[in-house]
């Protein structure tokens, strides 16, 4: 199982692409990614509001004795900068 995310854009458009990407999935991978995301929006909310953040983060596991077991679990969260406007 096995989950990621790659966005770019200002804190609150990344919360809302966390919640669509979540629905993306099927499966352990869905409830895998379900369960992080709280999280990766919790750091969110302690970046910069309305600067321009990379988020990049991705998960994977595996069942062993009908159990989850976390394999890796990697996160990027980098503001940018704001937009010239």
């Amino acid at each position: 199982m096995s989950w990621g995310i790659s966005k770019v854009g200002k804190p609150e458009a990344l919360k809302r692409a966390i919640d669509a990407a979540v629905e993306g999935y099927s499966g352990l991978s869905k409830e895998e990614f379900a369960k992080a995301a709280p999280h990766l929006k919790g750091l969110l909310d302690l970046a910069v509001p309305g600067v321009v953040t990379l988020l990049n983060a991705s998960g994977h596991g595996h069942m062993a004795a009908g159990e989850f077991v976390p394999d890796n679990l990697s996160v990027e969260i980098r503001p940018l900068g704001l937009l010239a406007e």
